[in-house]
């Protein structure tokens, strides 16, 4: 089966998943599709993946337009400053209690005894205010970058319009399950005895409510500058067949992104994975 990446409508325009309504234009008339359900791709289909240019759609749009939004800073310097001297207060008091004890030279024993606690407050207090400084700077750097260089990259490709998709449906899949942060992973079987495979903490979806794993997703990146939009998915909950530790794979594998479509098959990719 062939899609056209030209064409006025598709069943893939029909629906917007988490936008719950759509509206399909046919040259100059208009059809409301309101309360639309997602999209059964997969029904009579069989599974495939292809590449294709399009026109951005209104859910990629949304997406794109609320990271461009002005937000107040995630950490701001007045809120820094007022934590700081919060927790410089405590030390401060915890130097009071400690040279308290000591003037009145109350017992050496229950000087040591409350004294501990004290000083382990007084260092934890320490180490939050150096915590608070070194967030502020990563946050303030990380946001200076975005608006520097990612904002005006990403207005860009608003202007531009276009997206290139990798378009997915799959028919059965493997899921490699995180045991830290270093990210999960997917296997996908997506026919012609090919997998895709997905690993990392961005291979989610954009939407929380979206299915996922899907049999019927796209990979979004915008034309200009191939940046990574995310996934949309617009099918069903595909149930693993089969879940693999993250912790029983290959150290090159479990600390690494990949986003690799190979030719095998879906048992044997995945125990290529294996340590």
């Amino acid at each position: 089966m062939e899609l056209s990446a030209q064409s006025n409508w598709s069943l893939w325009d029909l629906s917007y998943g988490w936008f719950g309504r759509a509206c399909v234009f046919l040259g100059d008339s208009e059809l409301s599709a309101c309360e639309a359900s997602p999209r059964q791709a997969t029904e009579g289909w069989s599974a495939m993946i292809e590449t294709l240019h399009r026109k951005m759609n209104r859910a990629e749009r949304a997406f794109l337009m609320d990271l461009v939004t002005d937000k107040p800073p995630t950490v701001t310097l007045k809120g820094t400053f007022w934590w700081s001297c919060v927790w410089s207060v405590a030390i401060v008091i915890c130097g009071a209690l400690v040279g308290v004890m000591l003037a009145l030279e109350i017992n050496p024993l229950l000087v040591g005894l409350a004294g501990g606690p004290v000083l382990l407050f007084a260092i934890a207090s320490l180490y939050a205010i150096i915590a608070l400084w070194s967030s502020y700077i990563h946050w303030s750097r990380y946001e200076k970058r975005f608006r520097d260089h990612d904002a005006p990259e990403i207005k860009r490709a608003l202007e531009d319009g276009h997206v290139t998709v990798k378009k997915v449906v799959a028919s059965a899949v493997i899921e490699i399950v995180e045991f830290d942060d270093e990210g999960g992973g997917y296997i996908f079987d997506v026919g012609d005895h090919q997998v895709l495979f997905l690993k990392g903490q961005h291979f989610i979806t954009v939407d929380e409510e979206m299915e996922w794993p899907s049999n019927d997703f796209e990979i979004v990146r915008t034309a200009v500058g191939n940046r990574w939009v995310g996934i949309f998915s617009y099918g069903t909950e595909l149930f693993p067949i089969r879940t693999i530790e993250t912790s029983d794979c290959r150290d090159d594998i479990i600390w690494s992104d990949h986003e690799q479509l190979v030719q095998t098959d879906l048992q044997s990719f995945a125990r290529s994975l294996l340590a």
